[in-house]
């Protein structure tokens, strides 16, 4: 498992590392099927999963499309399971970015020129908001924090008490 992490650019468009490129096998010009979870972006490559929902299918189906969607296609009935997780497909560039998608974005926070952090893990790769910890505790903090510090240590700080070092 491989971490980096990176800047989104304005057009929400992200650099794949060539460390991981090359890990997974991902060639430039490329594609990379997108979902999104809770937590995160997931870029898979050569992936097989239905275009409409994202589930996992088999690599030798022709639509595209896994078994439950063509039977509620063939029965005129609403697609019923997780239509939430549906896959979109982007190539990466010739300088190795892929663009993410705007809504996965927004629904994961992530505002223009956003740092992410990006994970390598089961062959694909996981795209999360930033994670910052407080520089003197460890504790997580708000990626906005001016001093990269949490606020017990900020009070402490500002109140002249002295903070013990976290035992590594």
């Amino acid at each position: 498992m491989r971490q980096f992490e990176v800047e989104m650019d304005m057009l929400g468009r992200i650099v794949i590392p060539v460390e991981m490129r090359k890990e997974l096998g991902i060639e430039l010009r490329s594609e990379l099927a997108i979902t999104v979870d809770d937590t995160s972006i997931v870029l898979t490559p050569n992936a097989s999963v239905c275009k409409l929902c994202g589930a996992t299918i088999q690599s030798d189906s022709k639509q595209g499309v896994c078994s439950k969607c063509t039977e509620a296609i063939k029965a005129d009935k609403p697609l019923d399971h997780n239509v939430n997780n549906r896959m979109i497909v982007r190539k990466i560039d010739e300088l190795g970015r892929v663009v993410l998608p705007k809504e996965y974005r927004n629904m994961l926070g992530l505002g223009e020129t956003a740092l992410v952090d990006v994970v390598t893990n089961n062959g694909s790769i996981f795209v999360t908001p930033e994670s910052r910890v407080c520089r003197k505790c460890g504790a997580v903090i708000s990626i906005n924090k001016k001093y990269s510090l949490c606020e017990h240590c900020l009070a402490l700080i500002k109140s002249n008490t002295i903070v013990e070092e976290v035992a590594e």
